[in-house]
């Protein structure tokens, strides 16, 4: 009579162990648009370290809106904007680029990706963390909008606010 609760207890157990294998996880895959998109940031992220103006400019959207809005880490809330009325992307990323100086030695990381592609276009927000080469790192909420052209996904618009992590 014993052995009936025990066998009651380990057909349960086997059951549940069964059921919980079969129980299907559920992970978003990855689609291809978030693939590529997160290829081009990445590229161009490469791009300005390597001091890269035409692998940089090909990341762009060469449209009148392309632009950046950068809140930098200076005590001040220093803001840079720009916008590309000229429709001159690629010759300003150039001229930018030669006016910084040789590649940098920094790495970069990229982590907590958020995507939504909505058709043609796509919004984009992820930390990043900029390791330099004595170690010291800087910290960044990041976002892109991005459209697609010719099947090919260009960044339009650059945002970044870098703060100090709370310890």
């Amino acid at each position: 009579m014993k052995t009936k609760p025990m066998k009651t207890i380990l057909l349960f157990l086997a059951g549940s162990a069964a059921a919980l294998m079969a129980t299907p996880t559920i992970v978003r895959a990855q689609s291809a648009d978030e693939t590529q998109i997160k290829a081009v940031v990445e590229r161009e992220t490469t791009a300005w370290g390597n001091r890269d103006a035409a692998a940089m400019a090909d990341c762009w959207a060469n449209v009148k809106e392309a632009g950046q809005l950068v809140t930098l880490q200076d005590g001040k809330g220093t803001v840079m904007s720009n916008h590309n009325t000229k429709m001159d992307l690629p010759i300003a990323i150039k001229t930018m680029v030669a006016s910084m100086g040789p590649a940098s030695k920094e790495t970069f990381q990229n982590t907590d990706y958020q995507i939504r592609v909505n058709g043609n276009a796509a919004f984009a927000q992820y930390e990043q963390v900029v390791t330099a080469a004595d170690g010291t790192k800087q910290y960044a909420h990041e976002t892109r909008y991005l459209e697609k052209f010719d099947e090919k996904w260009k960044i339009v618009h650059v945002g970044a606010a870098f703060y100090t992590p709370a310890k």
